[in-house]
């Protein structure tokens, strides 16, 4: 099995000016969009999607993107179609501020991804969607590194909420994650994840770029990611 997976991110400056990437379906759908920061969004996702299909499949931008459509799922998972036809591709959308990341491999197994832009979360928050064991990692951190342990760990639940196709639809807690928070964090470190519910096994890999930290999450092992292109 082909266990390799790729990853693009882009930014809200990289946008084009002009809607001429768009297919006919996502003018429509962008035209009911009645807010300019949900219209942001929404287009540096499909912008986003679509710049890494070009690089992974290796096609040329300008003839291939309004060919493209990224739709949603019943549960809300990006699901690529081309002409019409849905693609045998996993893929995964997700974006913080005005960065957005998408990461891409064969549809052989699920993916999911997310990024954080790495900030202090409230007890509170931590308390509701985090597991004792999860708390006392985070405690044990310095204040330093508190920030990111928390983002990063929340992050992870957020991917593999993903992996699971049902989000924030599930308790948090019921996903137990496991990371080295000494890694280097400018490159992909290994992390796990185990359901306390089924005891299911999800892996992942993490790294931080600025202020972010970055995870995927799949239901197979795949290789480190690999990038599509530079930040």
């Amino acid at each position: 099995m082909n266990r390799n997976v790729h990853w693009l991110v882009q930014t809200a400056s990289d946008l084009p000016e002009h809607d001429h990437w768009l297919s006919g379906w996502e003018l429509q759908v962008l035209a009911g969009m009645r807010f300019a920061k949900r219209r942001r969004d929404w287009k540096l996702g499909r912008w986003t999607a679509k710049k890494a299909v070009c690089a992974f499949w290796h096609k040329k931008e300008d003839a291939v993107l309004s060919s493209m459509e990224i739709r949603a799922a019943e549960d809300g998972s990006p699901v690529l179609f081309c002409n019409q036809q849905s693609e045998n591709l996993s893929l995964s959308l997700s974006h913080s501020w005005d960065k957005g990341l998408c990461v891409i491999g064969p549809g052989d197994f699920a993916l999911g991804c997310d990024l954080e832009f790495i900030e202090g979360r409230d007890e509170k928050f931590i308390e509701d969607y985090f597991t004792r064991e999860e708390i006392e990692l985070i405690q044990r951190c310095g204040d330093e590194k508190k920030p990111l342990a928390a983002n990063l760990i929340w992050s992870a639940k957020e991917s593999v909420l993903k992996v699971l196709r049902e989000g924030l639809r599930r308790d948090a807690r019921s996903l137990s994650i496991h990371a080295d928070l000494s890694a280097p964090e400018s490159l992909w470190n290994p992390w796990a994840a185990q359901c306390l519910i089924s005891s299911r096994v999800f892996w992942g890999w993490w790294r931080t770029s600025g202020s972010y930290v970055y995870t995927v999450a799949s239901d197979q092992p795949v290789n480190v990611p690999e990038p599509l292109g530079s930040e």
